[in-house]
């Protein structure tokens, strides 16, 4: 049965939510529906991808959406996330992409380093042909002790000044 539900990307970033409504227009152009003072709301399930066929796979299952995830990526590569590159992963992320007339959204790390560097990441990933990536306030590089319950985040006003600088290297406010 095939899913009958409408495209509504959202990116989230831990903490924060910034929603924007699309209507698909063409391979990874989106034009927006409604302005960011809309109050509807919609939950997006996006399976993840790691190669083109898995990608097809979540296409052919009904899916508006494709999420191109750290963990998956880096196993997919044989390394652990932490270990992963910002070039390893949008490598598999552009894959992902070139695959599937849908939008894909991927997980960037922490940025992959300073301010600076997740504008660079930014830059890259929209370059790339993605739909959105979300950020997480994490350190960077990242220390691995999820397994033991730790989490190391980095502090509201160091987040708050990473997302401004992201949000500063767009090109597409859509992204």
């Amino acid at each position: 049965m095939k899913r009958q539900t409408t495209l509504r990307p959202q990116r989230v970033v831990r903490g924060f939510c910034v929603e924007s409504q699309f209507r698909r227009q063409d391979r990874c152009q989106y034009e927006p529906t409604s302005g960011p003072g809309s109050t509807r709301r919609e939950q997006i399930v996006a399976p993840g991808a790691y190669d083109p066929i898995s990608a097809r796979l979540v296409q052919s299952l009904g899916f508006n959406a494709v999420y191109c995830g750290g963990y998956i990526s880096g196993a997919h590569l044989a390394v652990t996330e932490p270990l992963m590159t910002m070039t390893e992963q949008l490598s598999v992320a552009e894959r992902v992409v070139r695959a599937v007339p849908l939008p894909v959204i991927c997980d960037a790390d922490a940025g992959y380093g300073e301010p600076v560097h997740a504008m660079h990441t930014v830059r890259s990933f929209e370059q790339g042909g993605l739909a959105g990536i979300h950020i997480e306030d994490q350190f960077f590089p990242k220390r691995a002790s999820y397994h033991a319950g730790l989490e190391h985040v980095i502090p509201m006003d160091e987040f708050l000044q990473k997302i401004g600088y992201a949000l500063r290297a767009r090109t597409d406010r859509t992204f």
